[in-house]
């Protein structure tokens, strides 16, 4: 999986499944992603959240289905929906790690 397209459905996904709470909790005491959070004297503002990402990109030198000289995002330490053979892939692979924080505005509970 190529890094824009991880990022991509994981900050979807994360709006998905805020929205989604937010509409299965409707009914509830709960406020999800309030937006602003008033406590005594002070209001917070919640609205903007960073989401932390830690992602190892390799490069598979035995791979023919990869790009030339693409980096793809490795998911072997996840486990999910990867077989051996997969896991045993990524042996031969050039590794690295890239840290970076996106901040993302949530829908809040209206």
């Amino acid at each position: 999986m190529e890094l824009k397209e991880f990022i991509e459905n994981t900050l979807v996904d994360i709006v998905e499944g805020v929205k989604s709470a937010q509409e299965r909790c409707n009914t509830q005491d709960v406020q999800i992603s309030p937006g602003k959070v008033e406590n005594g004297t002070y209001s917070k503002d919640y609205g903007i959240q960073k989401v932390e990402f830690n992602v190892v990109l390799g490069m598979d030198t035995g791979n023919e289905k990869t790009s030339k000289g693409a980096l793809q995002v490795i998911l072997s330490n996840i486990g999910i929906g990867i077989s051996s053979d997969d896991v045993n892939m990524h042996r031969n692979s050039e590794q690295t790690t890239v840290h970076f924080t996106v901040p993302i505005k949530l829908p809040t509970k209206k």
